[in-house]
């Protein structure tokens, strides 16, 4: 038996029980359900076509990081837009636009002026490899990206829960 094991055994308080698996399984299979296919469709519009015609038209690393960032953020935005009016037609486009800015505003404000760009450029100076330095660069900024992004999710999804729970009741009086 190793020592985390023991430890574990010792404090369960520090094990996840059975409810709490299931619910953290819940919430990363619904947050890859909903961000996946967008970072699919994004990461080939930021190695392929923005960051590796730049290079290849310009030869200048700083210009690729800056097209492969815009490329990506565009083809993200527009992805989750498509989807988000597939699945609420209905729904008037300003309250599309305005959840979409409520979940990503703050993130993405400060992911496309600052992170994105500047950890895609690095990353390609100290791998010597554009193109690996815009994967590189991409996957470290998406972790910077997603913290603030899923908070503001899981509080928006907290919020139209209890407004649905709010209005069942208010049908029953």
């Amino acid at each position: 038996m190793n020592y985390l094991t023991a430890m574990a055994e010792t404090r369960p308080y520090t094990r996840l029980m059975p409810r709490q698996q299931a619910a953290a399984r819940g919430h990363i299979q619904t947050w890859l359900g909903r961000y996946l296919p967008a970072e699919a469709v994004s990461l080939v519009a930021a190695v392929l076509l923005g960051s590796l015609a730049a290079w290849l038209t310009t030869n200048n690393a700083a210009v690729a990081a800056i097209v492969g960032a815009w490329g990506e953020t565009t083809a993200y935005y527009a992805t989750m837009l498509f989807r988000e009016r597939r699945a609420f037609p209905h729904q008037p486009i300003w309250r599309t636009l305005t959840n979409l800015t409520l979940e990503f505003g703050i993130a993405e404000a400060l992911d496309s002026i600052l992170v994105r760009p500047t950890l895609m450029y690095l990353s390609g100076q100290l791998l010597s490899d554009v193109r690996l330095g815009i994967l590189v660069g991409k996957l470290a900024s998406d972790v910077v990206f997603y913290v603030p992004t899923i908070a503001a999710f899981e509080l928006r999804q907290h919020y139209v829960e209890r407004e649905t729970r709010l209005r069942l009741v208010d049908s029953l009086d």
